[in-house]
């Protein structure tokens, strides 16, 4: 060693390599400091896609994210080939997974690979499980507020959900809404007290008798000048694990954001039939194959619908 020669832990400080170590203790030991946030949601991206909604230098128009379980492969692919495939086609349209992370290697792997074809999951570390859903939504606003800040909608949805985008889309054209969530509306829903249930909810979690109205979590539609209200308040807003209530209930009143009820979307099940679908948002509740027939159904010319229940059931008859 000369008399020049710096060492922290036995690491010279005269090369590049002792630089780099030396800047990554600064960082760590003078420059981090506590989050000035209550719900920082200071998770990293384990996949991360930033360009998907700059497409041919054209804005996108709605950002549409399904939250889906790691392991949901069938369900991922499902609406890449069904309803989810109008982004493939129309260029207003962009699609997104998002994902928590697993603790299986062999399942982690295969979605690398799933990414490495597909490019559309976007996957942060955060534990992923039924407790932790509402950082999953939080990823959403923060990933729509960073990476599609032009988009003019943003759709959340389950992904046992069915979504027709192209009915959807001419909705939002015509209603024009701002600082407003679309969906089915909830109001009066108290917190469940029974420690048994699944949704039960302890007073030091939420201590008020009644929910904030808020729309079901299965569907709903953010207006695109809301989602950095709805994010910078849910980094100031105590977590809160439901998450259509903490998203579109809590944290939308804390941001003075609108709600709109509209009867297109639903958490029931309308019958699967691509013709009931024809003038209905969502529905919920479908499996892989049903999801199949709706959208074969809804894409199929020849068929003409007689409504026999508006926006439930529908009799279907080949031309």
């Amino acid at each position: 060693m000369t008399g020049g020669d710096i060492f922290v832990n036995n690491v010279s400080m005269n090369n590049i390599t002792g630089l780099v170590y030396l800047k990554k203790i600064y960082n760590k030991l003078v420059l981090t400091t506590p989050s000035p946030h209550i719900n920082p949601h200071d998770f990293g991206y384990i996949i991360l896609e930033k360009d998907i909604c700059q497409t041919n230098n054209k804005s996108v128009f709605l950002a549409v994210i399904a939250c889906v379980a790691p392991k949901n492969f069938k369900q991922r692919m499902t609406i890449r080939e069904t309803w989810g495939s109008v982004a493939k086609t129309n260029r207003e349209i962009a699609l997104v997974f998002m994902l928590g992370k697993t603790s299986h290697s062999n399942v982690q792997q295969q979605i690398i690979n799933e990414s490495n074809v597909y490019h559309d999951i976007i996957q942060e570390d955060f534990v992923d499980s039924y407790r932790n859903l509402s950082y999953k939504s939080v990823a959403m606003l923060k990933w729509s507020y960073t990476h599609c800040p032009s988009a003019k909608y943003v759709l959340k949805a389950d992904d046992d959900m069915f979504v027709n985008l192209e009915y959807l889309l001419n909705v939002l054209k015509h209603k024009r809404l701002k600082d407003t969530v679309i969906g089915m509306q909830i109001t009066g829903a108290r917190p469940i007290q029974d420690k048994g249930s699944k949704w039960y909810t302890p007073k030091e979690l939420f201590n008020g008798t009644v929910y904030p109205p808020y729309c079901s979590g299965t569907s709903y539609v953010i207006s695109g000048d809301s989602i950095e209200k709805l994010y910078k308040a849910s980094l100031d807003t105590p977590y809160f694990w439901l998450e259509d209530i903490f998203i579109t209930g809590i944290c939308r009143t804390k941001a003075n954001v609108k709600i709109s009820n509209d009867y297109g979307f639903t958490y029931d099940k309308p019958t699967a039939s691509g013709c009931v679908f024809r003038s209905r948002i969502t529905g919920h509740r479908y499996i892989e194959n049903e999801i199949r027939k709706i959208w074969k159904e809804l894409k199929d010319s020849s068929i003409s619908c007689t409504p026999s229940h508006v926006n439930t059931k529908a009799v279907l008859t080949k031309s």
